[in-house]
């Protein structure tokens, strides 16, 4: 039970028993007979009979003289109790919209100039191409320079055979 819920029920029995005592001393001791009251968690509290049974959630108390005597005054409320521990953490909250964007910050150092690389390695000789279409005829070319004259040569004669296999007629 929770220190608040504590506190108020104390108080509400404190204030019960001093009201019910009060009205117990004003009456004459002779015939004087305890009160029953049922008190429920909250603090609240209803007069009940002798025999009857308190509800759900209520304590049955009982007020009044005993055989020595009546009985004294309720006395002050007690100190509160040690604080109980801590609970465990509740389930995280949803998503809260999201806020304006903040000022843009200050410009940063310019960085140092790159150099060029290395060159790299020669790579290796790509595959023979396929070999392309023939190409259009070109125009004909300028007429060549007359040539120098030749010398003659020897000449022979030659006989042939006529349509019979024989030499033909003269």
């Amino acid at each position: 039970m929770s220190n608040f819920i504590s506190r108020r029920a104390a108080a509400g029995l404190a204030t019960a028993g001093t009201l019910l005592l009060g009205a117990l001393a004003a009456a004459p001791q002779a015939g004087a007979q305890p009160v029953y009251v049922c008190q429920k968690v909250g603090g609240t509290f209803h007069v009940v009979a002798s025999k009857q049974k308190c509800k759900k959630g209520e304590g049955k108390l009982s007020l009044g003289v005993s055989e020595s005597g009546a009985m004294g005054m309720v006395g002050a409320a007690g100190p509160a109790g040690v604080t109980g521990s801590v609970g465990a953490a509740g389930p995280a909250g949803p998503v809260g919209p999201v806020g304006p964007a903040g000022p843009a910050g200050p410009a940063g150092p310019a960085g140092t100039a790159a150099g060029n690389g290395k060159e790299g390695a020669k790579g290796v000789t790509g595959a023979t191409g396929v070999t392309g279409a023939t190409g259009a005829t070109g125009p004909s070319g300028a007429t060549g320079a007359t040539g120098t004259a030749g010398s003659i040569g020897t000449t022979t004669t030659v006989e042939t055979k006529g349509r019979h296999g024989h030499m033909p007629c003269r």
